[in-house]
Parts: structure tokens; C-alpha cells; sequence
């Protein structure tokens, strides 16, 4: 075992060495640009899930001739957070993404830029978002950490369902999900201390 004092000593060493360290990482992820990973489409009232866009097999964002987009249903976005150096994600209905874009035709989505798009939807995300959930639980579960990510698109009113927050939970934990199930039921928690029940295609949180 080393002495205190050799201890000390690499610590000395180490942990400016550490420090440099991450500044330079932190300093190569600022040269990476907001792009859009990802994006899922939910259909309404389904367990269905389809990706319809991967930065990694298809360049420009949202191709016109190669992206089928559908008017009705759920939009999940996956993005680089140029602030946060990581993997965000906004799961908005088609009824908030129009709302947010100021569209009548979800065609014309291919026409905002990645960063653009990013920046509005985030931007409407938290101007409507409403009463905090401090915690979450599935059928029992708690997957509050699993979907903190999805928290904040969780807080806008009629949004996002019980359902949905299954399908999202099984993504994140990689689980197959069941087509076939039917049953769903949420309890979450607000800032307020009050216990909400929701179940299937409820909304979380309501106008």
C-alpha cells in the first residue's frame, strides 16, 4: 500500500492531467453541430413503432422523396444537444408538431433545417409545458430515470398517453414490445404531492 504522501502526490499529478483531459473532449463535442439522429413515428391508439429516419443511412434530413410522412400520430426525435454534449429527445403528437411548425401539411416538414426544426420544437416544448412529474411509475414499475429524458414533452397537455410511455420505456430498456398488450397504467407524481392515475390512451396531463 502506498503512503499518504505518494498518494498525494500522483493525486497532484493526476488530477490536472484529468482536468485538461476533459476540457479538450469538451472542446471537440462544441465543434459538433445540432443534427437529428433519429426519428420514430407511433401510430395513434397502436403499439406499432417505425423508424422512418437514420442519420446514418440517409442523408439530408428529411429527403421529400424518401421520408412518408403521416399526418396523424406520434413524431419522436432524437438529437445531438450541442449545449448539453449529448442525446436529447422530443416526442411531440402531430396535432402539437403542426402547432409548433405553423403547419397545415406535415409534407412540408422537409423543409425546416435540422437545427431549425430542433430549435422550435424544443422551444414550444417548454413554452406549454405544465405541471412537474417528480416521479413515474408503469404498472408498477418506476421508470422515472429510464424516460427522464421525455419528461419535459411528458408535461404538455394532451400529449402524451399511457401507452405511449410504455412503448417509450420498452425502447429504452430494449425490451420487445407487445404489439398485442392492452392494458397500461401510470401513477406519476407532481411538485404538488398529488398522486395521478392514468390508464391506456389517457393524457398524462389534460388542458
Amino acid at each position: 500500500m502506498l503512503p499518504i504522501f505518494a498518494i498525494r502526490f500522483l493525486m497532484h499529478i493526476y488530477t490536472p492531467i484529468k482536468y485538461k483531459q476533459e476540457q479538450l473532449f469538451r472542446w471537440y463535442l462544441s465543434f459538433i453541430p445540432t443534427y437529428i439522429q433519429q426519428v420514430f413515428y407511433i401510430q395513434d391508439k397502436s403499439n406499432y413503432i417505425e423508424e422512418i429516419y437514420n442519420y446514418i443511412h440517409m442523408r439530408p434530413w428529411c429527403d421529400k422523396d424518401k421520408i412518408k410522412i403521416k399526418e396523424s400520430g406520434y413524431y419522436l426525435f432524437t438529437y445531438w444537444n450541442t449545449e448539453k454534449y449529448s442525446i436529447e429527445r422530443i416526442i411531440l403528437h402531430t396535432d402539437h408538431l403542426k402547432k409548433a411548425l405553423n403547419l397545415t401539411d406535415l409534407n412540408n416538414l422537409w423543409a425546416f433545417n435540422e437545427k431549425a426544426l430542433i430549435k422550435i420544437l424544443y422551444e414550444y416544448q417548454e413554452k406549454y409545458k405544465s405541471e412537474n412529474i417528480l416521479d413515474l411509475f408503469l404498472n408498477n414499475e418506476n421508470v422515472y430515470h429510464t424516460l427522464i429524458k421525455y419528461i419535459p414533452s411528458m408535461r404538455i397537455p394532451n400529449n402524451i398517453t399511457a401507452r405511449i410511455i410504455y412503448i417509450l420505456k420498452q425502447c429504452e430498456t430494449k425490451i420487445v414490445i407487445d404489439l398485442k398488450q392492452e392494458e397500461f397504467r401510470v401513477i406519476y407524481y407532481t411538485d404538488q404531492l398529488d398522486e395521478l392515475h392514468k390508464k391506456d390512451d389517457e393524457y398524462l396531463i389534460t388542458m
